[in-house]
């Protein structure tokens, strides 16, 4: 509910200012996430729980009369698939994390021409799902809901469309409670992606 929320409230803001919006821009990058936080170590043994995952960007952008050329604003969503593991320690195996962030976007283009550096900022709803865990084929605990605000700068190469970038989704504080007790940490993620935007001027 609180991410639909959110989706209404930026698909609100995006409406609003379409009409005088003068050129689009659509991108979708896939990436190698590296979970970043508390979240993803053993609190008493100091394991990690989950050392790499995939991750994907969507955004949807818009540049509007008034503003400098080079700057795109509107929505996007970022999804981080992170993977879980059988603990060493003990005989708890963790399946899947799962980070995303649904917000607003701001892109700005350092140069003029077709290929440029770029950096982003997108600030919105974050959501993290806790892992299920089990032990042998029994269910001890179920993924869970957690939320908080969600920050993610970029530094990127545009290359005729062709995008190359570096992204921190910043770890933030989530608070977990289940029969086996509570949580409260960090969770973020460290991207490596690679995607391609997008263009146009419909109007």
């Amino acid at each position: 509910m609180k991410s639909l929320t959110m989706w209404a409230f930026c698909a609100l803001i995006l409406i609003g200012n379409l009409a005088t919006a003068q050129k689009f821009a659509f991108s979708a990058q896939l990436a190698y996430a590296s979970p970043k936080g508390e979240a993803f170590t053993d609190a008493i043994t100091g394991e990690r729980l989950s050392s790499f995952g995939l991750g994907a960007d969507f955004d949807f952008l818009y540049h509007i009369e008034g503003v400098p050329d080079n700057l795109y604003m509107g929505i996007t969503h970022n999804s981080n698939l992170l993977f879980g593991r059988q603990s060493e320690n003990t005989s708890f195996d963790f399946g899947l994390y799962s980070l995303r962030l649904y917000g607003l976007k701001g892109v700005y283009r350092f140069l003029d021409g077709s290929v440029s550096p770029y950096g982003s900022l997108s600030l919105g709803l974050s959501r993290f799902i806790t892992p299920e865990v089990t032990s042998g084929g029994q269910v001890l605990l179920e993924r869970k809901n957690a939320y908080s605000f969600g920050v993610r700068p970029e530094v990127g190469l545009d290359i005729h469309g062709f995008l190359l970038s570096v992204a921190y989704v910043v770890p933030m504080d989530y608070y977990v409670s289940s029969g086996l007790g509570a949580f409260s940490g960090t969770a973020g993620a460290l991207q490596f992606s690679a995607g391609y935007r997008v263009y146009f001027a419909p109007f």
